[in-house]
């Protein structure tokens, strides 16, 4: 099954103590910029958190992009916690990777603040109004965290861009099966309006 990546908004950021160990709260239930609701309560973790990593801009490796083992951060866990997807993350130490302590201190000094997760799932379905949902959203009916990342907008658009294919392809999918022409003419026009919006972003940082 494809991964999928929803590229989140700001999410909180906490110290623990002084080490190199930092909370992100990385997914919630709220309508993510895709059009989607990843459910807080159908997170399943457990594979995850037997060796989990987090990662700089999704690059695992895993075919996207040139394997860099400096790209994994550090090791990771995930718990869910008062409506909240909660990841842990422990920074490798600078003499091992430079990498992840320019990340570090970016992160503490506030400039990066974005997650991003990467999931596979169980299956989708579009809201149903008689249990209080938006028909026009997708909820998908269980995930499986794969990995998360600190990203950066738009400081990267290749990266950006990369965060936002594979749901945009899912999505593309996934509305040929809804009736409304509507709806499928909307998110194609938002969809490409997207692309239209990364190409001048790309023109921007190519100057």
């Amino acid at each position: 099954m494809e991964l999928l990546r929803s590229f989140g908004a700001v999410m909180d950021v906490r110290k623990i103590d002084e080490t190199r160990t930092r909370e992100f709260v990385i997914s919630t239930s709220r309508v993510d910029s895709h059009g989607t609701v990843l459910p807080i309560d159908k997170w399943q973790i457990e594979d995850y958190n037997r060796a989990g990593g987090f990662y700089y801009q999704h690059n695992t490796g895993n075919g996207w992009n040139e394997p860099d083992p400096d790209n994994q951060l550090g090791y990771a866990s995930a718990r869910v916690e008062d409506g909240e997807l909660i990841g842990v993350g422990t920074f490798e130490p600078e003499d091992i990777n430079p990498r992840a302590e320019k990340i570090l201190r970016k992160v503490d000094f506030g400039s990066m603040k974005c997650t991003s997760v990467g999931f596979t799932h169980d299956g989708w379905h579009w809201g149903d109004e008689r249990n209080n949902e938006d028909p026009t959203i997708i909820y998908f009916e269980g995930q499986h965290l794969r990995e998360w990342s600190i990203v950066h907008i738009p400081s990267n658009p290749d990266a950006v861009k990369k965060a936002f294919e594979p749901m945009d392809k899912f999505i593309l999918s996934a509305i040929e099966t809804q009736k409304s022409n509507g709806l499928r003419q909307d998110v194609k026009r938002a969809i490409m309006a997207q692309k239209r919006a990364d190409l001048f972003i790309n023109k921007l940082y190519l100057r």
